[in-house]
């Protein structure tokens, strides 16, 4: 995997040496289109049809010579695409680099005074929520040994409440589940004494209204102080923009990347998160909830970009 554990030095997950003057390696721009013709300065004789033709054939070849410089722009471009990052070349890694750098990161949670810490985790159906949820309990009830308890609130999902309950029972922490939004103070009550409560809620599409409604009454009722977006770093690029905009109700406030070791590429996914004001808090892949999980960084962010 191409990180261990959320204490993974991110030293080794980047280059030893980046380029000091990426610019110096972009292909060069192609010459200039000839410039499209003006109005005459003077009254001009009126066209015979041996002129009009000639106008026409000028104006075909000088659109022909776009389309030229399009195509070449085009192939340029080409690391948009899907494949390694090797079939972009240097372009490619130059616009990781910038990309990562331009994130805003949160550095992950971080417990405060307000006690407990109730973080709520949302997004789409198989992007691995419950699986973040328990890698999440494990840093903070293992690692750091703080009381973690666990909300959930999947109900609907074959299986998802016996799936927590299994990681709950495996880290000896409270799990507590509410079937309707009426049932989370009572739940949250039972879980007073826990320094930390992570909230697990339902999946679905993005584009079901009344799924987002749902959610937003569940949200209302536990009042998280951090809202995290879930999404699968193999996302196409239209497929998050639906996703960040139809969420954005929900005001999460922070993104978290899983299933890394399943993408090839997402570049084309962060300028979308970069546009939407949310930090990138965690990025997360593989199945384990005792690692593959580490505090996003731009430095853990281009390494997994050079590693593919």
């Amino acid at each position: 995997m191409w990180v261990q554990s959320i204490e993974t030095p991110t030293s080794a997950l980047v280059p030893a040496e980046p380029a000091d003057d990426a610019m110096s390696e972009l292909p060069p721009l192609p010459a200039e289109a000839p410039p499209l013709p003006t109005a005459p300065t003077e009254p001009a004789a009126p066209a015979t049809s041996d002129d009009l033709a000639e106008q026409v054939y000028d104006l075909r070849e000088q659109l022909a010579a776009v389309h030229s410089q399009l195509d070449q722009l085009s192939e340029g471009m080409g690391w948009l695409g899907s494949g390694p990052l090797e079939s972009g070349g240097e372009l490619a890694q130059c616009v990781a680099e910038s990309l990562a750098g331009k994130m805003t990161y949160s550095g992950g949670i971080r417990l405060g005074e307000h006690q407990p810490h109730l973080v709520a985790l949302v997004g789409p159906t198989g992007v691995g929520k419950t699986t973040m949820i328990a890698k999440l309990a494990w840093h903070f009830a293992v690692v750091e040994g703080r009381s973690a308890g666990v909300l959930s609130t999947d109900t609907l999902r074959v299986g998802a409440i016996d799936q927590i309950a299994r990681y709950c029972r495996h880290l000896e922490l409270p799990l507590e589940v509410a079937y309707a939004s009426d049932d989370i103070p009572a739940a949250l009550e039972r879980l007073t004494g826990c320094s930390l409560i992570l909230m697990d809620t339902p999946g679905g599409s993005q584009r079901n209204s009344e799924y987002l409604t749902e959610v937003h009454a569940l949200l209302t009722a536990a009042d998280p102080i951090e809202v995290h977006l879930v999404v699968s770093a193999g996302t196409g690029n239209a497929v998050i923009r639906d996703i960040v905009r139809r969420f954005a109700d929900l005001q999460p406030d922070q993104v978290i990347f899983t299933k890394l070791d399943e993408a090839s590429l997402c570049l084309e996914m962060l300028p979308v998160l970069f546009n939407s004001g949310m930090a990138l808090s965690y990025l997360s892949s593989g199945q384990q909830i005792d690692r593959d999980l580490a505090v996003a960084s731009a430095e853990i962010l281009y390494g997994f970009f050079i590693s593919r």
